[in-house]
């Protein structure tokens, strides 16, 4: 269940593994109306100003160089959707099922890539690479899964259902369809948070109270894109609950526009977010949230971060990247006192047995997590400057106290201020590492995703999402 959470993270939050929306009936009452999540791919929008017209990314999809043999309509929508229970599926017009099923006998059934093709009702059913099963009528085609082979038979009569289904069973009988169809970016989402990776919808919640659902929590993002290295993703959360949507709007008041005062710290980890609050603020915003309180509470033993985290006022940058072991942060900000460094040497003589903390520079400590150092663990904090607090537990972010720039950084690109001061209203900005994230993947859903990219986006390798 966790790799289908990585995985449509990257295609809901990123939008690079682009198949979604459609406009004909026949074909968009096959997506089920329980979806949680829906992506809408416009590719004839995407490929206007190509020569080549064809659907790239069906080739690593399909398993083959297709070329226009796909049978899929190429001047309709394509829709990527998540079912409650985490499926996944694609969703497309088909304009020819016999090409579909020529590509199928010539290519595909020859080198075992998929099963033989069988019929029920006029649907055409195979399974592709063994867990994903392929589904096509003269109207739609369906890709679901992925599903373990003591799933097969259920799936394949949940699909069938999606065939049979009228508008009361279909997406379009749905808030989130009418949201998405309001929008015209050639790549659009609607999801509802808790459909996204706990990292993430924890952002989007960011100021809630504990007891929101998530469910209603609703992440709206539309991208168009470029030739240019950034891809970048405007984002809004709202919810369809009126007076959840109004509690929402009074959290947003505790956020102030980004700046990117501190963009200099940026490096290209697995993910940053920067944003503008009083430290009360966020302490009390990260207090209702158990995602970040566990995150500290390894370090809250030995350190007061509470009492640090009151002395921000400003920017603040959050950053996570995962390794083999744990997941390592910085935090970056901005503060007006530093009143927390005469509590320094009594959190010295009060670590609990087997910690220590050592001073390893000016204003600048180093928190073990055992004192034989066996874990290998640190939480590197100080000031980099009289106004400006770091922290880390990433061993080579501990150069960030002595340099103005990580060795990754995004400052000397002005293009990043160019998206931020464009949405100058932005509570909140993500920027997103995406070769980070496809390396979390496995094949053949890494190499699918990887030529989803390169299809559409280039050589982009960086996502910067405002959050309005």
């Amino acid at each position: 269940m966790e790799m289908k959470h990585i995985s449509i993270s990257l295609l809901l939050v990123f939008f690079t593994i682009a198949f979604t929306s459609c406009s004909k009936k026949e074909y968009i009452d096959c997506i089920p109306v329980e979806s949680t999540a829906v992506i809408s791919l416009d590719v004839a929008k995407l490929m206007s100003n190509s020569s080549e017209k064809r659907l790239p990314f069906l080739d690593k999809i399909i398993g083959k160089e297709s070329g226009d043999r796909t049978g899929i309509d190429a001047g309709e929508k394509i829709y990527l959707f998540e079912n409650n229970d985490g499926l996944l599926g694609l969703c497309a017009s088909v304009q020819s099922a016999d090409k579909i099923t020529e590509l199928i006998k010539d290519k595909l059934l020859p080198d075992g890539t998929c099963t033989s093709i069988m019929k029920k009702d006029g649907v055409s059913i195979t399974t592709v690479y063994q867990n994903w099963l392929f589904a096509y009528d003269d109207d739609a085609l369906i890709v679901a899964g992925p599903f373990v082979e003591q799933e097969k038979a259920q799936l394949q009569r949940r699909v069938m259902r999606w065939f049979k289904a009228d508008e009361d069973a279909s997406i379009r009988n749905s808030k989130l369809y009418e949201t998405l169809e309001i929008m015209s970016a050639p790549i659009s989402m609607v999801a509802r948070s808790h459909a996204l990776p706990e990292t993430l919808t924890s952002m989007f919640s960011l100021g809630m109270p504990s007891s929101v659902d998530p469910s209603q929590i609703i992440v709206a993002a539309e991208m168009t894109p470029s030739d240019d290295e950034i891809i970048s993703v405007d984002i809004s959360t709202f919810s369809y609950n009126e007076k959840l949507n109004r509690q929402m709007e009074k959290s947003k008041a505790n956020f102030r526009p980004v700046k990117a005062s501190l963009i200099n710290k940026i490096y290209l980890s697995d993910m940053s977010v920067m944003m503008n609050v009083k430290g009360e603020n966020l302490l009390n915003m990260l207090r209702q949230r158990k995602e970040f309180q566990s995150m500290l509470a390894g370090i809250n033993t030995a350190i007061d971060i509470d009492n640090i985290l009151r002395s921000f006022d400003g920017e603040v940058i959050m950053t996570t990247k995962e390794t083999s072991d744990a997941t390592d942060f910085t935090l970056y900000a901005e503060t007006v006192s530093i009143k927390w460094l005469a509590d320094v040497d009594y959190w010295k003589r009060s670590c609990p047995s087997g910690t220590s903390i050592t001073t390893i520079g000016n204003n600048v400590f180093d928190y073990q997590f055992d004192r034989n150092n066996s874990s290998g663990r640190h939480f590197f904090f100080g000031l980099t400057d009289a106004n400006r607090f770091l922290g880390t537990t990433d061993v080579e972010c501990k150069a960030l106290f002595t340099t103005d720039k990580g060795s990754d950084s995004i400052a000397d690109n002005s293009k990043y201020l160019n998206i931020l001061s464009a949405r100058n209203d932005s509570r909140m900005v993500l920027v997103y590492h995406l070769d980070s994230a496809v390396e979390k993947l496995e094949t053949p859903l890494k190499e699918v995703l990887s030529d989803v990219i390169a299809s559409f986006f280039g050589n982009a390798r960086t996502v910067v999402a405002t959050i309005s």
